[in-house]
């Protein structure tokens, strides 16, 4: 024969019940967003040989998320690796062009069956000079604006080395601009003005120190 429930237990089997009808209700309850695309950060680069350089991937998901991507589920291939290697955490140096005047390299990053690709080359140029553009930077409060190092390198060639590894920029006066890495294409470094004044922006590497004016009107 039926019986129902003590007053005593009733309460629990209750909530027991509504929290399984809940979870029962979302579909999507126990299922993990879905990688859609991966961004790899630079798109392109040219690397002197000897120099090594960052990449960043960043995984969308189709619940409109993102987040950085690294670890066991993450893979990363050099196309070339006796031009240039690639770690598992996507620093990738520069090693030689094989008796060439340049290398191309593709970097691809992979995680299950989405991947992106970065263009790597390669060179054994020297770099003669470095400039920076546009310069001076005119940039209005409330906007931003880029400023772009080129390398000449003594084949005649250049390059954008906005972001190489080991180049800093450095304001000579934060309190009217800050700097920071672009996450857009092409490399390049984000000028937030702070207030009305002008700053100079240097930037080194490789034995260069250009500098550009940066004014806030």
């Amino acid at each position: 024969m039926f019986s129902l429930p003590n007053r005593k237990t009733l309460p629990a089997l209750l909530a027991l019940i509504l929290l399984v009808l809940a979870i029962a209700s979302c579909k999507n309850f126990f299922v993990d967003a879905k990688l859609t695309s991966i961004t790899l950060i630079p798109a392109t680069q040219t690397l002197v040989v000897g120099n090594s350089q960052q990449l960043t991937a960043t995984g969308t998901y189709d619940d409109g998320s993102t987040k950085a991507l690294s670890g066991s589920g993450v893979s990363w291939i050099s196309s070339n690796m006796s031009s240039a290697s690639v770690t598992t955490s996507g620093l990738v140096k520069a090693i030689s062009t094989n008796g060439n005047p340049t290398a191309s390299v593709t970097i691809t990053v992979a995680a299950g069956t989405v991947s992106a690709t970065s263009n790597i080359t390669v060179s054994n140029a020297a770099i003669t000079g470095i400039s920076i553009g546009p310069n001076p930077l005119h940039v209005s409060l409330g906007s931003t604006g880029n400023l772009i190092a080129t390398a000449t390198f003594a084949d005649g060639t250049t390059a954008n080395v906005s972001a190489e590894n080991g180049a800093t920029w450095v304001p000579t006066d934060s309190t009217v601009a800050t700097l920071s890495a672009a996450t857009t294409t092409p490399p390049s470094e984000l000028v937030t003005p702070v207030k009305n004044g002008s700053t100079v922006v240097t930037f080194t590497f490789s034995g260069f120190s250009p500098t550009a004016t940066v004014l806030v009107p």
